[in-house]
């Protein structure tokens, strides 16, 4: 069931993610400590730059709130240092969201373990076969007289 389960919600994934990750980037990034950490590892991790572009950052409630002259964060450029984040040129920082990168993975994720899911259940079967074999092989011998 694992398996199926795991197969079916593959190509949900994008939607899920596009929708949670939007939300995080714009209302969570140098609101929660945590939330900032995570975002911050996922762009330096995957090399992208907001949740679905780097234009997400521009109505986010970092840039409103805060007196920051950057338009991104710095954990979006391609070379990390203070400061970094004032220019949004692509030499600077890459134009893709996270959510790319991330739901490739998690639908490899997926994949892994629908795979695992239909290996382990592939098992009982070559028991149940095994057992009819080993059955059928005593009953013969138990008929023969041996």
């Amino acid at each position: 069931m694992v398996g199926v389960l795991a197969y079916v919600y593959r190509e949900q994934v994008q939607s899920e993610l596009d929708h949670n990750l939007n939300s995080t980037f714009r209302q969570g990034y140098m609101v929660h400590a945590g939330h900032t950490a995570a975002i911050d590892t996922i762009q330096q991790q995957y090399k992208c730059c907001g949740a679905s572009s780097f234009e997400n950052w521009e109505d986010s409630v970092w840039i409103r709130e805060s007196n920051t002259t950057n338009l991104v964060p710095d954990s979006c450029c391609k070379t990390v240092s203070p400061g970094c984040g004032r220019s949004n040129h692509p030499s600077n920082i890459p134009y893709t969201g996270c959510v790319h990168s991330l739901t490739d993975n998690v639908r490899h994720q997926l994949f892994i373990i629908c795979v695992v899911a239909l290996g382990i259940c592939v098992l009982p079967v070559f028991g149940i076969g095994l057992s009819c074999c080993v059955y059928i092989k005593l009953r013969n011998y138990a008929y023969s007289g041996y």
